[in-house]
């Protein structure tokens, strides 16, 4: 039977090694993006769904910026460093000419007698018949007006030209020899837009490749300086970053363990077992994560480095008690600690698994990356551990000797005297009385910090275009797309009238909705008589003729939406049109600049949305639950130990594992100044690894202590080496839940008793 399981895990072993290696040589696909943390399973209302599919569209888009104090480098090399962006099979839609220009003139022209706006009619009907006219010849006769004097015959009132001019073209990019140029700052910018092919796999790794080869083709005109800026750029470098951390912190972490037990056990088998461990259960672990969510978020994989403490605590207990003579006090070394090593088994899986019901999605995978990786470890000690020889010397040297000692010498305080024990509740009560002065921070801001250069990048396009990235905006809903474009046009007259008005981004500028177009159309009609007089003005020979012919075709249908889009849908205008989501249609508004209007300022059907203050909000519900689970758990394993064992066995094993939560959740906050999420989650797993000290002092056979000192003390510091690692992450979230481990870790150490102690 020993033959057939070792047979059975080696098969496994090798299958979960090969079948890992496979997939990390094709590439692994993480998620680097902390706003992705909700789950995708959760039920959203139609607004929801609305409002993430127009942020999952913006990650599509990058700006590149050319700049030079030659204009004649710009002209030259944005044409080839573009057509080498459109060639790459990545990029879906490429911009980077003026000619678009014409494109949008050849389709609003069968329109134009809808393309009036509110405010041009006012203007017409407000001003002076000569004031307008004389405006308008300014406007054809000045040096710049080449295309104005073109346009005369189909557009003599330049009603077209100053509908072109509201479509909030991006900052003083012009057209200038073909291309979009902007002369500021002494020096010549160029503009590339780009377009992305969101579901080929390894985009952001794609995305990157192409900005980091532009660069070296730029190598050879050193005196162009460029500028990109994408979501998915923030994503590739956070990825690089984190993946960086990731073998770093784990090479760390496992030299660190593997040298302790080396110092403990002078002997290559005990540190080859726990190499075999950790490598089976992370490839296990890994394996099942990857089979469930296809895409692995870098915080899972980074917190999944706490997994190799834990599952090296299990070859740590067994070889310290797998001692021929002094320690080897049962003939089967799994038998002497299958007792807590189930209880310890059971508290970890479950402790793990209640993160898969937290409803975020990292979480979720780091809850089947453990799980798996644990049932890996024990398959591990049951299959491959009692295969393994026995110890022929006992345990000797100054790392035993220190283990050994300062654990008596812990001992001994906690068991001296009642008043000890006593002094260990009041600082537990003590503790739970200063956890009301604690701040909680949820701002998920602070949870990610971006990448410095790209964040010069992106300042210093926003100044080029005058287009800000905004983290709030207007979701519209409607029952309908044109009383979609309604409702915009709505929000942008109440815009208008304030003071400090907003620069509003919208669908119904490209697209006036029906009862606009019917007015423009009838305001159109009566503006016969002033173009009249402008053909007088300019000497036109049958003025009455001409007017005629330019307000002849009435058979134009009007401007809808689905037609628009046909056209258009490469536009980024375009992506804030959401489309259907339910039973209504939405759209986004974005603010360029200025100020946002109230809530009690906004007209039905129009949300404000801000993305992080939202992630903020489920980030405190979710730290909220999981303090109730934690005050839960610990009832819970109060009740259940004094129903198997007594009231004092209760206290006994529970004292360590509440002064670890208490007292590392104040110490976090005094360092910190607050506390946030991943805080919290650390003090879950403080509790389930603290307790299962206290399971083996406590369940312990008698004659044992010395083997149990050991391993407990062992143990301790391979849980600290493997979350201690995770504090010089420079990722907060992973930062903060490496030190509440750290700490808690190290305060139920020390609170932990032997077998007797007094209370």
């Amino acid at each position: 039977m020993r033959k057939v399981g070792f047979i059975f895990w080696v098969l496994s072993f090798a299958s979960s090694l090969y079948f890992s290696l496979e997939l990390y040589d094709k590439g692994i696909n993480l998620d680097t993006n902390f706003l992705t943390f909700i789950s995708e399973t959760q039920k959203y209302d139609s607004a929801k769904r609305a409002q993430e599919l127009y942020e999952s569209r913006n990650l599509q888009y990058a700006i590149i910026t050319l700049s030079s104090k030659n204009k004649k480098n710009i002209l030259n090399f944005t044409p080839i460093l573009a057509k080498k962006f459109c060639e790459s099979k990545s990029v879906n839609y490429c911009n980077w000419s003026s000619e678009g220009g014409s494109n949008l003139y050849s389709f609003y022209y069968p329109y134009r007698k809808y393309l009036i706006s509110p405010g041009q009619l006012d203007y017409f009907e407000k001003t002076d018949k000569k004031i307008i006219i004389k405006k308008r010849l300014q406007e054809i006769y000045s040096p710049l007006a080449m295309t104005e004097s073109s346009q005369l015959s189909s557009d003599p009132l330049g009603i077209m030209s100053s509908f072109f001019r509201s479509l909030l073209p991006v900052g003083g990019f012009m057209p200038d020899e073909g291309l979009l140029i902007s002369n500021s700052g002494g020096a010549f910018h160029s503009l590339i837009t780009l377009k992305f092919d969101m579901n080929r796999p390894g985009i952001e790794k794609e995305v990157s490749h192409l900005v980091v080869e532009a660069k070296k083709r730029l190598a050879l005109a050193p005196e162009i300086k460029m500028n990109a800026v994408s979501g998915l750029l923030y994503f590739s470098e956070g990825a690089k970053q984190s993946t960086t951390e990731a073998s770093t912190l784990g090479l760390l972490s496992l030299c660190l363990v593997m040298l302790l037990i080396v110092l403990v056990w002078r002997s290559a088998l005990p540190l080859l077992a726990t190499f075999l461990t950790v490598i089976f259960s992370s490839s296990v672990g890994f394996l099942f994560c990857y089979l469930v969510y296809s895409r692995i978020h870098i915080a899972c994989l980074l917190m999944g480095i706490g997994l190799m403490g834990v599952v090296s605590d299990y070859c740590i207990h067994y070889f310290s008690h797998n001692t021929e003579g002094h320690y080897g006090l049962q003939k089967s070394t799994l038998r002497a600690i299958i007792k807590p090593f189930l209880l310890s088994l059971l508290t970890s899986i479950v402790g793990y698994a209640g993160f898969y019901f937290t409803g975020v999605i990292v979480l979720q995978q780091l809850a089947v990356f453990a799980v798996f990786g644990l049932l890996a470890a024990a398959l591990t000690v049951f299959f491959l551990y009692p295969c393994l020889p026995k110890n022929r010397k006992p345990l000797t040297g100054v790392v035993v000797s220190f283990i050994c000692g300062f654990s008596r010498f812990r001992t001994s305080m906690m068991s001296l005297s009642p008043v000890t024990g006593k002094l260990a509740v009041i600082c537990l009560i003590l503790g739970v009385g200063l956890l009301p002065k604690i701040r909680f921070d949820d701002d998920v801001r602070k949870l990610q910090k971006p990448n410095s250069e790209l964040a010069k990048q992106e300042r210093i396009i926003q100044d080029l275009t005058g287009v800000k990235r905004q983290s709030q905006y207007y979701l519209i809903e409607a029952e309908s797309d044109q009383q979609l474009l309604q409702t915009e046009e709505h929000l942008s007259r109440l815009n208008d009238k304030r003071p400090n008005r907003a620069e509003l981004s919208r669908l119904s500028s490209w697209i006036p909705s029906h009862s606009r177009q019917s007015l423009s159309r009838t305001g159109y009609n009566n503006l016969q008589g002033l173009v009249v007089d402008f053909y007088i003005r300019l000497g036109v020979e049958n003025p009455k003729w001409q007017a005629s012919r330019v307000y002849r075709e009435n058979s134009t249908p009007k401007l809808n939406v689905k037609d628009w889009m046909n056209r258009f849908g490469h536009l980024p205008v375009a992506d804030q049109y959401l489309g259907k989501s339910g039973k209504y249609f939405y759209s986004i508004v974005r603010v360029e600049s200025g100020n946002f209007m109230r809530e009690s300022e906004l007209p039905n059907g129009v949300k404000i949305i801000t993305r992080t203050k939202e992630v903020s909000k489920f980030f405190k519900e979710l730290r909220s639950n999981v303090m109730l689970m934690i005050l839960c758990l610990v009832v819970a394993a109060l009740v259940l130990i004094a129903l198997f064992t007594g009231y004092k066995m209760a206290l006994e094993v529970c004292l360590a594992p509440c002064m670890g939560l208490v007292w590392s959740a104040l110490m976090c906050f005094w360092i910190v100044g607050y506390l946030d999420l991943f805080h919290i989650l650390g003090l879950v797993l403080v509790f389930f690894l603290s307790i299962d000290y206290s399971f083996f002092n406590s369940f312990s056979l008698p004659g044992q202590d010395d083997s149990v000192d050991i391993g407990i003390g062992v143990s301790v510091f391979t849980t600290i080496f493997s979350f201690g690692v995770l504090i010089f992450s420079q990722t907060a979230a992973i930062h903060h839940f490496g030190m509440s481990v750290l700490i808690g870790i190290t305060v139920s150490y020390l609170f932990t008793v032997q077998r007797g102690a007094k209370f």
